[in-house]
């Protein structure tokens, strides 16, 4: 050592014993394991970083329960199995039923009704123009319950205003028409193509009843005839006239043979 580096004094062990503090086994072994942990500064940066991943933590859980609330309203919206869907129009008319507590029974019962009622008022529509037509074939107009019955309510009919000849003079009158085979054709010549006996259509003085109306000829096991043409006697009516004119049918020439 030279003068400028004196040598520093140690203590003796003796000294030294006095002035560190006895410690126990016990004492010493946990003072063991709390050095293994680090100083003082690293346990410190330990805590802040634990304290972080717990914040973190709890900012994850709060991310999964939002995310299972909004999984659990998208699980309330799916429809279960049996259940019908119901979009646009549909939807609608579902609101305005269920809005009015009608039952789907009273719906149901409703359109029915609606329906049979405009079949019916097809059906008087289609009666009345074909009425009205059957004066100009020269026909009585009680003959309109008979070609309706042949005509039915399917087969397209029209009835328009024309010029035709009466009484050696023309005169608007209305003229029935049959669409048959995609072509319109006059009611009269209908009638021809069905080989329909005039006289169906021919209100009979003879035999007539005093209210008027259609002749109907007795038909066998169908009693009495002499009256208006309505009913079974209609049905019966056409039947015979029908099979009469396979042989001879007054509206069309006689076939040879």
């Amino acid at each position: 050592m030279d003068a400028a580096h004196p040598a520093t004094a140690r203590a003796s062990p003796a000294e030294t014993s006095k002035t560190m503090p006895e410690i126990t086994d016990a004492q010493l072994r946990e003072y063991g394991r709390y050095s293994a942990l680090g100083t003082p500064e690293e346990l410190e940066k330990q805590k802040r970083d634990l304290e972080r991943v717990k914040e973190e933590a709890a900012e994850r859980r709060k991310e999964l329960k939002a995310k299972g609330e909004e999984l659990d309203a998208l699980k309330a919206k799916v429809p279960s199995d049996d259940a019908v869907i119901l979009t646009g129009d549909e939807a609608a008319a579902y609101k305005a039923v269920a809005g009015a507590g009608l039952t789907l029974k009273q719906v149901d019962d409703a359109v029915k009704e609606r329906d049979t009622l405009k079949r019916e008022k097809t059906s008087r529509e289609r009666k009345e123009a074909i009425r009205k037509a059957a004066p100009t074939e020269g026909w009585a107009p009680e003959s309109a319950e008979i070609l309706h019955r042949l005509l039915g309510d399917e087969t397209p009919f029209e009835l328009k205003e024309e010029q035709v000849e009466s009484n050696g003079k023309k005169e608007t009158k209305p003229v029935g028409y049959v669409t048959k085979d995609g072509r319109q054709i006059r009611l009269s010549e209908w009638a021809k193509g069905e080989e329909l006996p005039a006289a169906m259509f021919t209100a009979q003085a003879n035999g007539s009843s005093a209210g008027g109306g259609l002749y109907v000829p007795e038909q066998r096991g169908q009693g009495g005839g002499n009256g208006k043409a309505t009913g079974a006697g209609i049905d019966s009516l056409i039947a015979s006239n029908q099979a009469a004119a396979k042989g001879a049918n007054p509206l069309r020439p006689a076939k040879a043979g």
